[in-house]
C-alpha cells in the first residue's frame, strides 16, 4: 500500500520502450499513465509532479514522444508517460504507430491502477479525446481528466468550462457527467492543483 507521503522529488527515468511485452516483464509496480493530445503538457505535468523541471525533457514540437517512457517514483510507483495523439508534424505510419503502442499499452497492462488523460483548457475536450476517453470506458480503465495550462485562460474561463461546457459536450456523447465531476484543472506552471493532483494519484493506487 502507498502511503500518502510519497516522495516524488525521489524520482529517476527507468526506461523508454516500444514493446508493451518488455516493459510487462522487466517492470513490477504499479502503474499511473499520462496520456493527451500531442502539446497538452504531458512532460509539464510530470515535472511538476516530481519538482524536477528536467527530469521529463518538453519539446514546442508536437508529437516527439514516440515510446513509452517509464519513471520510478520513491521507488514505489512508475508514471508512465504515453505518445501523444491527435495534431503532431509526423508520417502517418508514425501516427499509427503511436496509436498502436499506447492503445496495446492500455489493453494489455496490468500494472495500470489509473490513467491521467490531459486536456489543455484553453482549447477544450476535442473530437480526439472523446474519442479516447470512449476507448477507456470501453476497455474499464480507471481515468481521470486533467486540464492543463490554466494559467493561459481566465479562472472565469476554467471554472465555466468544467462546469458547464464539459459537462454538455460528455452529454452530447453519451458518456457519464461523472467524468466531468472528477475533473480537476492544474497549471504546471503555477503548480495550481498539483497537490491535489497526488493525492488523487495516490489514491487511484
Amino acid at each position: 500500500m502507498i502511503s500518502d507521503n510519497l516522495n516524488y522529488n525521489n524520482a529517476n527515468f527507468v526506461c523508454g520502450t516500444t514493446s508493451v511485452n518488455y516493459a510487462l516483464k522487466q517492470i513490477q509496480y504499479p502503474e499511473i499513465a499520462i496520456w493527451g493530445r500531442s502539446n497538452v503538457g504531458k512532460s509539464s505535468i510530470i515535472n511538476a509532479l516530481t519538482e524536477r523541471r528536467g527530469l521529463c525533457r518538453r519539446s514546442m514540437k508536437p508529437g516527439c514522444t514516440m515510446q513509452l517512457n517509464y519513471f520510478l517514483i520513491d521507488n514505489k510507483l512508475m508514471i508512465v508517460d504515453m505518445p501523444g495523439y491527435g495534431f503532431a508534424k509526423r508520417s502517418k505510419s508514425d501516427i499509427r504507430k503511436n496509436h498502436n503502442i499506447s492503445r496495446n499499452y492500455i489493453t494489455s497492462s496490468t500494472s495500470l491502477k489509473a490513467l491521467l488523460l490531459l486536456v489543455d483548457v484553453r482549447h477544450g475536450c476535442k473530437e480526439s479525446d472523446i474519442e479516447m476517453i470512449k476507448f477507456l470506458c470501453e476497455n474499464g480503465r480507471n481515468f481521470l481528466i486533467v486540464f492543463t495550462k490554466a494559467d493561459k485562460v481566465s479562472f472565469v474561463h476554467a471554472a465555466s468550462y468544467l462546469s458547464s461546457t464539459f459537462p454538455n459536450i460528455l452529454a452530447d456523447n453519451f458518456l457519464d457527467s461523472s467524468i466531468a465531476e472528477s475533473a480537476i484543472i492544474t497549471s504546471s506552471k503555477l503548480g495550481t492543483n498539483i497537490s491535489m493532483l497526488k493525492k488523487l494519484i495516490t489514491e487511484a493506487i
